[in-house]
């Protein structure tokens, strides 16, 4: 039996996704994947039931990386929206990710440079809380634009959507984002390619742990293998307390 992490540290977007994992597996990977045996009755599996679990595997890493892609945007905008809506425009309160939005997007540029003044200062107080709003706005619409214009979930458009939120580049383990690049690259040749082009059956188990550990960090016998996608959801939701 796969050995899944204690979840109750984790948010409600992770949960989603490894309840979304789980359920690909019973769908499209044969049972008993865990068992020492399955390798060797593996390699007994005629031509036919080969091909067929082949396709069920190819499915299971493309659907897998789609709900990794899903589980980051959705992320994304969760934490862009609890930083603009509840702490800024609720609290009056300046978080991580707002902070370092407003770096990562510019602001614009003007002349209309704000100088107050004890005569007008009601009105230069007003031009500036329109201002500040503005510019948040601008932000938030950027970084909405680019969530929605993501398309995988590579060392690129990780740092692209998660480096701008305030997390530290440092939190992505270079292994973990080795295995990253090799899912994205398997799931591209699958999307891409006719099924007779992919004619290399695929170890379903091989597959499974592959994903196991990119969402745990761990292998199939729950050894650590490194900071997976479960050490970067903890993170992400400290970003915004």
């Amino acid at each position: 039996m796969v050995v899944v992490p204690d979840l109750s540290l984790t948010s409600p977007r992770f949960q989603d996704l490894a309840n979304a994992i789980n359920l690909l597996k019973m769908e499209l990977l044969p049972e008993n994947l865990e068992d020492t045996q399955f390798s060797v009755r593996y390699y007994q599996f005629s031509n036919d039931d080969l091909s067929r679990l082949s396709t069920q595997v190819k499915a299971f890493i493309a659907l897998s990386h789609a709900e990794i892609e899903a589980y980051i945007e959705k992320m994304a905008i969760e934490i862009l929206t609890k930083a603009i809506e509840d702490l800024w425009k609720s609290q009056n309160r300046v978080s991580i990710p707002l902070l370092t939005l407003m770096i990562f997007f510019p602001q614009r540029k003007d002349n209309d440079t704000l100088k107050f003044n004890r005569d007008i200062q009601d009105v230069q107080r007003n031009k500036l809380e329109t201002y500040i709003d503005d510019e948040i706005q601008r932000v938030n619409d950027a970084f909405r634009k680019r969530v929605k214009d993501n398309h995988g979930i590579r060392e690129a458009n990780l740092y692209s959507l998660l480096l701008p939120l305030g997390l530290k580049i440092d939190i992505f383990d270079n292994l973990w984002i080795r295995e990253i690049e090799y899912l994205a690259n398997e799931r591209g040749e699958i999307v891409h390619q006719s099924r007779s082009s992919m004619s290399q059956p695929l170890n379903p188990k091989d597959k499974l742990e592959q994903v196991h550990k990119i969402i745990y960090g761990r292998d199939l016998e729950n050894r650590t293998i490194f900071n997976g996608l479960i050490g970067i959801d903890q993170e992400l939701r400290s970003l915004c307390v």
